[in-house]
């Protein structure tokens, strides 16, 4: 099955956080081109670690090392990712959150988040997708 893994999932794994052995044995299940991050997730994960005083080459490092297929951004995911603004407002999701959800609904996956706020989503809003919470 088709992983999506939420930047936060991704920082998780990369940090050594609480939750990251999840991640680690989701997506080692599955092959690179099975566990897939939308480009919008990547730009989140590269500020972030820019933000931690990483170089730009020890962030390209980093993405090269971990195993994941990155997903550009398409149409159909901004309409799914803009017609959620509505129904998670309450959640406060972030562009890229929805951006998360979009492709994982697309793809009919798995969603890998450590966003517990996630959880409390309605199941009928993002059809498709399984979410599930890392921590």
């Amino acid at each position: 099955m088709t992983i999506v893994l939420d930047s936060s999932a991704v920082l998780a794994v990369l940090f050594n956080e609480t939750g990251s052995d999840y991640v680690k044995a989701a997506y080692q299940d599955e092959d690179f081109e099975n566990t897939l991050i939308s480009a919008v997730n990547v730009a989140e994960v590269v500020g972030k670690l820019a933000h931690k005083g990483m170089t730009n080459d020890a962030i390209a490092q980093t993405l090269a090392a971990f195993p994941h297929r990155c997903v550009a951004f398409s149409s159909e995911e901004g309409m799914i990712a803009g017609v959620l603004f509505r129904h998670t407002k309450p959640h406060d999701l972030s562009i890229g959150d929805r951006a998360c959800l979009a492709l994982g609904m697309r793809m009919k996956a798995r969603v890998l988040t450590a966003d517990r706020i996630w959880g409390e989503l309605d199941a009928d809003r993002i059809r498709g997708a399984t979410v599930e919470s890392i921590r």
